[in-house]
């Protein structure tokens, strides 16, 4: 199965509405420390996978594709 690039769109917002998540746990000071370790290593995984999103949506792009570039949709997306 091959992802287009709406597909590849949604999952960088998806991923970054998970990171946003996790970084409010691990910077609430009522988080417990477990809670925290939990998330930032959750958080490290999802850094990771919005990257190779990102180089996915990138290699996939082209100017005719009727689709934003990686830059505007980052500035729409990403933290």
């Amino acid at each position: 199965m091959e992802l287009s690039l709406i597909q590849i769109a949604l999952l960088i917002e998806l991923t970054d509405k998970e990171i946003k998540q996790l970084k409010q746990v691990i910077d609430n000071p009522s988080s417990a420390d477990d809670e925290v370790d939990d998330c930032g290593e959750l958080s490290t995984q999802y850094i990771a996978l919005e990257s190779a999103l990102a180089a996915l949506y990138k290699s996939k792009w082209s100017k005719d594709c009727g689709q934003p570039s990686y830059e505007e949709l980052a500035k729409k997306y990403t933290r």
